[in-house]
């Protein structure tokens, strides 16, 4: 047998206006709930913990374009360097070439009329006997001009006229001077300007030849040796001495 029920038990069921504001409460509880939750996880998260990718998206183009336009001025300053070390530039002329000329040997007076003679009326001497680039200078250097006559410096015999290896095209007076036996060499003359032959008289200042460059020459002059009694004297200081 059953127990019977207490009145309090015994409540009629409760109407569908009722259950409907139960719900309603619930809800309301639930909600309240959440929003306590939701401030609690606020205020223990940093402010930036909920920001959403868009806004680091955003900040992204900035940096890179930054990024690009560090990366094209380093190019450009490359192509600079490049172009500027690859230029090519006409090289500047080269200097004018020195051409070291001897100091003049010194200066002389010619009389015309005079029995022992210089061979020019004038002209520069730029080399003097003695040594000379580690060897030894037997004449003197005229440098009058290609092409300029040369005369004999004394009456004399022509004893050799033609070529003789470095001296050129050449001619040898001897004469007889004072008792002495002297023997004048003139070198270098020009091709075909040799004007006597062996064994030809000439007298003082008579024509030779002419200056030329011939043997082993730099430039047109007259070499001149002078020979007394075989041995070889300085042609300067004996012209100097002896021209008259």
């Amino acid at each position: 047998m059953l127990p019977a029920l207490s009145a309090k038990d015994a409540k009629a069921p409760k109407s569908r206006a009722e259950v409907g504001r139960a719900a309603v409460k619930r809800l309301l509880s639930f909600g309240a709930m959440a929003g306590v939750g939701a401030l609690l996880v606020a205020t223990s998260l940093p402010a930036n913990a909920f920001q959403s990718a868009n806004i680091d998206e955003t900040a992204a183009p900035a940096v890179v374009e930054k990024q690009s336009v560090t990366v094209q001025s380093t190019v450009a300053a490359a192509e600079s360097v490049a172009r500027d070390g690859y230029t090519v530039e006409k090289p500047p002329p080269p200097p004018p070439r020195q051409v070291r000329v001897a100091a003049v040997v010194g200066s002389y007076s010619n009389n015309p009329n005079g029995t022992i003679q210089w061979p020019f009326p004038s002209a520069p001497i730029t080399s003097g006997y003695g040594p000379r680039g580690g060897g030894f200078h037997h004449g003197i250097d005229f440098f009058p001009g290609a092409g300029t006559p040369i005369g004999s410096v004394a009456d004399g015999v022509v004893t050799f006229a033609g070529t003789s290896g470095a001296w050129g095209n050449m001619v040898r007076v001897q004469h007889n001077i004072n008792g002495q036996t002297v023997e004048t060499l003139y070198a270098h003359m020009q091709y075909g300007s040799i004007g006597v032959a062996v064994g030809q008289q000439v007298s003082v200042g008579q024509f030779l030849g002419a200056v030329g460059a011939t043997g082993r020459a730099y430039g047109a002059h007259l070499h001149l040796e002078i020979k007394v009694n075989g041995g070889g004297v300085d042609p300067y200081a004996w012209l100097v001495a002896n021209a008259n």
